[in-house]
């Protein structure tokens, strides 16, 4: 690397992920500017986006342990988020 420093300097490349959610490019995985591009939502910290998301949560029926892993992704992300991300 130190070879080719003052020969060709190094950019910036931040790489994002994007998919079709709801008719809009959004990033996947999920993140805050998911949530924010999909509910319409100002999200801007992790602690709103951890409050947000025990606004939404849906508790496993069993608390010891999830049926299956829609339950599972229910109990983590809610009903609306599953069925845009996982259920399309």
């Amino acid at each position: 690397i130190t070879k080719w420093q003052d020969k060709a300097p190094w950019r910036r490349y931040d790489h994002e992920v994007v998919g079709w959610l709801s008719k809009k490019l959004l990033p996947i995985p999920v993140n805050i500017n998911t949530v924010n591009g999909l509910f319409d939502s100002s999200i801007q910290t992790s602690e709103e986006m951890d409050e947000w998301l025990k606004s939404v949560q849906i508790p496993c029926k069993n608390p010891d342990a999830c049926e299956d892993a829609e339950e599972m992704a229910k109990s983590r992300v809610g009903k609306d988020l599953f069925d845009m991300v996982f259920k399309t």
